[in-house]
């Protein structure tokens, strides 16, 4: 019989590890981008159709790929795979925009560890088979980043559906396991456009969370709107700057986007006050009763500021839920507090970490 660890219980498949034992790996950088995109992660990176999210993310990763600095960041340099399950042709155009502008005249000539794989999947179903083929073609050690470009259309059941959803992020961390990667999935918003589409249970699982967004000048603004070990809140801006990259059979000119940097990056501004509706207003009196009855120390660190009074987040459920009324459903109470919760976050009124929730300033009055 394999004794395993010596103590006469075989081979153990859950080891537990001696609190002298944990310690950090000084020789891996935490990040692929310093500060920016972590290693081994989950990162969502969203917007409404037609922002400039896959050209942002498809120059982050070239200068993965490449091993340049990004926006003046530290790159660990890595191999890319990019699923574009769609506008495939519209994708090989981008590749060849990046190619002629910034890598055409180099001596010697420039190559990429990026590898495109122009698909449509059902992650879910064909995780195992996409290793396999990764594996089969790369070897082991296959890649750093895998992009899902975009969720939609590698999501064969329902974006709304929780069942579907956690498939989906089972199939990414079986990725991310497997490779040691991060995983990048690419997603639209919800009708609202103040959050990503579909199941929260894709928000509950990210370790990073980038919006992404067209402002009125036509920038495509980046703002990192949280990120589990790490600072959020700031903004990378750019440009799309149109580019030629052929003629086709017709004589007509191709051409695509090569992204330029707007600003290297920017603290975002102040937010407008904006008039909450009525729910929204409900919701934030809900949060100011809680933490004024059962408001407890914040813990500090990193995401939350210290010396306020903070609430439990069911703590702050069970009170508007119950401000409601006994004649109100329960699904129409969770989606009255989630609306109005996620209108107050939008408005910069309040901020919630984890299962803690305080108003933004430090003041319930």
């Amino acid at each position: 019989m394999d004794q395993g660890n010596g103590n006469g219980h075989g081979k153990l498949r859950f080891q537990l590890v001696n609190f002298a034992d944990i310690k950090i790996d000084e020789n891996e950088p935490p990040y692929l981008v310093q500060d920016l995109i972590p290693r081994d992660a989950l990162v969502v990176v969203w917007g409404p159709p037609k922002c400039g999210k896959s050209f942002f993310i498809t120059d982050l990763t070239l200068h993965i790929a490449l091993g340049w600095k990004y926006r003046e960041r530290r790159v660990e340099q890595g191999t890319v795979v990019y699923i574009a399950c769609e506008g495939q042709t519209g994708f090989r155009k981008r590749i060849e925009a990046f190619r002629k502008t910034f890598i055409a005249e180099a001596d010697p000539p420039v190559d990429a560890p990026f590898k495109l794989l122009p698909t449509r999947l059902d992650l879910a179903i064909d995780c195992d088979q996409l290793i396999h083929d990764i594996i089969a073609q790369l070897g082991v050690a296959a890649c750093s980043i895998i992009v899902i470009d975009t969720l939609n259309r590698s999501l064969g059941g329902s974006e709304n559906s929780d069942e579907d959803m956690s498939a989906y992020i089972a199939a990414c961390d079986k990725l991310r396991e497997r490779f040691g990667c991060t995983v990048i999935v690419i997603h639209h918003c919800g009708i609202e456009g103040t959050r990503p589409r579909g199941h929260t249970s894709l928000q509950g699982a990210v370790d990073t969370q980038i919006a992404v967004k067209k402002d009125e000048s036509d920038n495509v603004q980046a703002t990192v709107e949280y990120m589990k070990d790490g600072e959020f809140g700031e903004q990378f801006v750019s440009k799309l700057r149109r580019v030629e990259v052929g003629v086709n059979s017709a004589g007509e000119e191709i051409t695509s986007c090569v992204v330029d940097p707007a600003d290297q990056f920017i603290k975002p501004k102040a937010a407008k006050p904006k008039r909450l509706s009525p729910s929204a207003t409900n919701v934030n009196e809900s949060l100011k009763k809680t933490i004024n009855e059962q408001g407890e120390p914040s813990p500090g660190g990193t995401h939350m500021p210290s010396g306020i009074q903070v609430a439990q987040l069911e703590a702050w459920r069970r009170n508007h839920y119950a401000s409601l009324g006994a004649d109100m459903s329960e699904d129409a109470k969770r989606q009255d507090f989630y609306r109005g919760r996620q209108q107050l976050i939008a408005a910069g009124v309040c901020r919630i970490h984890e299962q803690w929730a305080w108003i933004v300033g430090g003041s319930s009055a």
